[in-house]
């Protein structure tokens, strides 16, 4: 098997409830793909609604951490939250070194 500087994660997004989105590994960067017809809601604090926004459906968002440090985030951190506006469509959630 090869290995891969990156880890790819499908997420089953639950309607008008937040799901935390983990980081699998200590990483730089993630991106952010929504999947279905629906927008998907993104928070850095899903208590407060004024720390959130919709994604368009087939959308997407990437985060870049510093260039030249260490990890932006360290694996079983929390990067964010999604949460479906309508159904429960998946999100595909990218993480890299």
């Amino acid at each position: 098997m090869s290995e891969c500087k990156s880890v790819i994660r499908k997420v089953d997004l639950i309607e008008n409830q937040y799901v935390p989105i983990i980081a699998p590994m200590a990483c730089n960067y993630f991106a952010i793909l929504t999947c279905g017809a629906n927008p998907v809601m993104r928070s850095s604090d899903p208590d407060n609604p004024d720390a959130e926004y919709q994604m368009n459906a087939y959308g997407g968002y990437a985060l870049l951490g510093q260039p030249h440090s260490m990890y932006r985030f360290g694996a079983g951190e929390t990067v964010t939250f999604l949460k479906s506006t309508s159904g429960t469509g998946p999100a595909i959630v990218e993480f890299t070194l």
